[in-house]
């Protein structure tokens, strides 16, 4: 019901800002995350909600951070890469410490699955395995680990504010994709380790790659859960606490 208003409200009212704002939002709750990166694309190319120059610099970067945050989820790995540059791009100036190491972490992370995914391509499986591992290890998320600690195996150790966003401490993707290379290898027993752990972080298939992992063979389909979503969808939104969900 929610969502057919605001689809009317758009065929009235399409270059309202704040509608694609709450449809995408309903969109990433309801799990499509295809549809709700359309529409913060859109987002980007119409009047910003706020008027006030700091409020619209915090506005646009909160929509290339979703917009990268889709885009992760979906395995647009470049696009996630980009759109956290296109993020501090707005005004470099006004980046805070905290906001440049936090995305600059963050690609690194990317980087490894963008490289693993690479690796793979080539079949060059070890070399994938390595990547993926290192993104697996050395990748973390929510609380800081204790200063000057360093997993076994990490040269570095890098934050991932998506992890973060979803609430949890591992992401599905770099298991899947080490799972497949393992599979390509032949070594069977790491490949359903790998695509196992991808059921159990991805339970419903929300993010599409416990489906994955279950065609490419060796695991059963699970019971469905509920998970959390990171954009909530409320019905009851005024303009401040969209402008705050973006800020967030």
């Amino acid at each position: 019901m929610y969502k057919r208003q605001i689809n009317r409200h758009i065929k009235l009212y399409p270059r309202d800002t704040l509608s694609y704002v709450l449809r995408g939002s309903a969109h990433s709750a309801l799990s499509n995350l295809r549809d709700a990166l359309d529409d913060f694309n859109i987002v980007l190319t119409l009047p910003s909600i706020s008027t006030d120059p700091g409020d619209v610099r915090k506005e646009r970067m909160g929509i290339f951070q979703i917009i990268a945050y889709l885009s992760f989820e979906l395995g647009l790995l470049q696009d996630a890469f980009n759109n956290l540059d296109n993020a501090l791009d707005i005004d470099e100036k006004a980046n805070t410490i905290s906001e440049s190491a936090s995305f600059s972490e963050t690609q690194k992370t990317i980087q490894w699955l963008i490289d693993g995914i690479n690796y793979l391509e080539a079949e060059l499986y070890e070399k994938a395995i390595e990547s993926f591992t290192e993104f697996i290890d050395c990748t973390w998320s929510g609380k800081p680990p204790v200063y000057g600690s360093m997993p076994e195996g990490c040269t570095e150790h890098n934050y991932n504010v998506f992890i973060t966003w979803q609430g949890g401490g591992e992401h599905p993707i770099g298991y899947f994709h080490r799972g497949v290379a393992y599979k390509e290898l032949g070594d069977l027993q790491k490949a359903t380790s790998d695509f196992t752990k991808v059921i159990e972080l991805d339970p419903d298939n929300s993010r599409g790659f416990s489906r994955k992992a279950t065609d490419a063979g060796f695991v059963a389909i699970p019971t469905p859960t509920p998970t959390a979503t990171p954009i909530s969808a409320s019905s009851s939104y005024t303009k401040a606490e969209v402008i705050k969900i973006l800020e967030d």
